[in-house]
Order: structure tokens, then C-alpha cells, then sequence
């Protein structure tokens, strides 16, 4: 294996040069013929500087904490493979991190093991906690998700308001003719900034609603069941199902077609939040498509080669960024024909 020390011999240049060039901190020391040289020998040579060995020199760890929840499904699949392509084309490394774990997010940063972090996980205000435990000047961090009590003050943030989402389905509901929905509310300690979201929409637009709970949402399909089935249940049923999740959206349109009804001719379900797979159910899920795709596409990759050029730390940035109404076949006018039980 090649060392520094054979590339300098092969350009005639010291060690030091070498560093310096395979650094990137060549301009003004250095000229372009001499810094050709030494990249056209690292190469001739197959010389690959050590990681651990660059780090110690610049301070810089080239690696960036996508920390999430732990929660897993296809919308925070397409987040993780976003955040990795956009740290990698800044010639970064990603490290997935357990968004619960804050212990070993503080000892990442304290070891300057990561140089930015890229915070997913509810709700975002807590990754202002995190710059009490920067380590280097140049030590980021983004966070990107919904507001919770109120947008992050101390780091950067890429967010959106569910006031909005919840907003533009029962509008879409209300224009089709709705006016008795039921909301799948998931378990008592679930997302509850959505919540208060609906009931806003709800009261706003005037609206009759029931909220429905489940105990547990670890299978959330199966809690979607449950809770559609409750809905199937009250004395006056819903002619629409609002689901904080789309896997509780999935669930009911499974308990739907168990008990002989056919969505959306018999009452219509909505989803919340886009991702690949529901375009896919049946029938396609209506929904609202969050923005986590474009906060990673806008905001990470200037962050990164802020880093990258050697940049500190920036006063903290926000960006507001819209949701989308998604209409799909899982919604139409209501029926009429199976609107009250029995």
C-alpha cells in the first residue's frame, strides 16, 4: 500500500506537500503545476489517504449523523436514501443514528465523530439541545420534520405545519360533500401536533368529527383495523376516515372491505404523508405529500459544502416549506346507500 512518503518521492516534493494538495489546501502555498503533479502521482500510485489520519489533521470527521426515528417504513426509507446520496455527492460518509439515543448523538459530537447531523425524528425543536455539545467551531446541525410547540431557534431547519396538511384534506373532504369524518388518531402518546392540527381544521371549517384511538400502534395496520372498525361501530357512522398515518389509512381500507364496503363508494379514506407504496394500494390512497424530499435536495447539500469549503458554523437558518394535496381513488362524493349502521 502506497504512504504519503512514496507519493512525495514520486512527485519530488515533501511529504507535506503532498498533504497539503491531497487536501485541498494548496491555493496560495502551492502551484497548480506542482499540485498536478502530486495528484497525477497519488494516482499512478493508487494512493488512498487514511480517514482517521485526515481527520486528525483538519479536525474534519467527513461523516454526517442521519439520526431518525426508529420507527421504520417506506416514506423514512426514501428520506435515509436522499440524505445518504446528498452526503455522498459532498464526498461525505453517513452514519445512521437511533433518534432516541441522544446519549450517543452527544458523544459523536463531543468526539467530533460526525461533522453535521441531519435530525428527522419528532418533534424537531429538541435538536436545539444538541449545540451544547458541539465540539468544533465548524459542528452543524439541520432538523427537518413538522412543528411541534414551535420551530428550532440554535440549529438550522427545514419544516412544515400540519395546520396546512390537515387543512387541505378536509377541505378536499368538505368539497366532496363530507361533513361527518373520524379521525384515526393512533394511541394516546402518538403525534399529538397533528392532532391539535385536525381539531383546528375541524373547528375552522365547521365540520363534525370523532376522534378514534387505539391502546397500542406498534403494528399499525392492525391498529388502523381497530380503529376503523370503531368507526364502523358508533351509532352514526362517518362517511370519511382521516388517518394520521397511511399505514393506519392501509389498515382501514382492509377492515372496510372485510365488512362488505367498498372504498371510496361507501366511505372514503385519506392517508397523511406521500410515499412510493401508496400510490400502489387499493385503491390508491389519497394524501398530502410532505416536503422531506426537498429539505434534504435544498438544505443539506449548501450545509455540506459550507463544511466542505471550511466554513463555521452559520447563524441558524429556517425554511417554511408547502405541502400537497394528492387526490387518488380512495375518495369520491359519499354514497348515501350505508350511512348509518345496520
Amino acid at each position: 500500500m502506497s504512504t504519503v512518503s512514496d507519493v512525495a518521492a514520486a512527485a519530488g516534493v515533501s511529504p507535506s506537500t503532498v498533504s497539503r494538495v491531497l487536501n485541498g489546501k494548496c491555493s496560495g502555498f502551492i502551484s497548480e503545476s506542482t499540485a498536478e503533479r502530486v495528484r497525477q502521482a497519488a494516482e499512478a500510485l493508487g494512493y488512498q489517504p487514511s480517514a482517521a489520519a485526515r481527520s486528525l489533521v483538519t479536525g474534519y470527521s467527513r461523516t454526517v449523523a442521519f439520526c431518525c426515528s426508529p420507527t421504520y417504513d417506506s416514506a423514512m426509507a426514501e428520506l435515509m436514501r436522499a440524505v445518504h446520496d446528498a452526503a455522498r455527492t459532498a464526498g461525505y460518509h453517513m452514519l445512521l443514528v437511533d433518534g432516541d439515543d441522544i446519549d450517543e448523538l452527544r458523544q459523536l459530537l463531543v468526539e467530533r465523530r460526525v461533522d453535521a447531523i441531519v435530525w428527522s425524528h419528532y418533534p424537531i425543536h429538541e435538536a436545539d439541545a444538541l449545540t451544547e455539545h458541539f465540539a468544533a467551531p465548524h459542528q452543524s446541525v439541520i432538523a427537518i420534520g413538522e412543528i411541534a410547540e414551535h420551530v428550532p431557534t440554535r440549529v438550522h431547519s427545514a419544516y412544515w405545519d400540519d395546520d396546512q396538511g390537515m387543512r387541505l384534506l378536509l377541505e378536499h373532504l368538505c368539497a366532496l360533500g363530507h361533513t361527518h369524518v373520524a379521525y384515526l388518531a393512533g394511541c394516546h402518546a402518538g403525534n399529538r401536533s397533528k392532532l391539535l392540527a385536525f381539531e383546528r381544521a375541524r373547528d375552522e371549517l365547521g365540520v363534525r368529527a370523532d376522534i378514534i384511538w387505539c391502546e397500542d400502534e406498534t403494528d399499525r395496520i392492525g391498529a388502523g383495523v381497530a380503529m376503523a372498525c370503531q368507526g364502523l361501530a358508533l351509532d352514526e357512522r362517518p362517511t370519511a376516515l382521516l388517518a394520521r398515518h397511511n399505514d393506519f389509512a392501509l389498515g382501514a381500507i382492509r377492515a372496510l372491505g372485510n365488512a362488505g364496503l367498498v372504498v371510496p363508494d361507501d366511505m372514503s379514506v385519506t392517508g397523511y404523508h406521500e410515499s412510493w407504496d401508496i400510490a400502489h394500494s387499493r385503491p390508491p390512497l389519497t394524501t398530502v405529500r410532505t416536503p422531506e424530499l426537498q429539505a434534504v435536495s435544498s438544505a443539506v447539500p449548501a450545509l455540506l459544502a459550507d463544511l466542505r469549503n471550511g466554513a463555521t458554523s452559520r447563524p441558524p437558518t429556517s425554511m417554511r416549506l408547502d405541502l400537497q394535496l394528492v387526490v387518488r381513488a380512495s375518495t369520491s362524493a359519499p354514497c348515501g346507500a350505508r350511512q348509518t349502521k345496520g
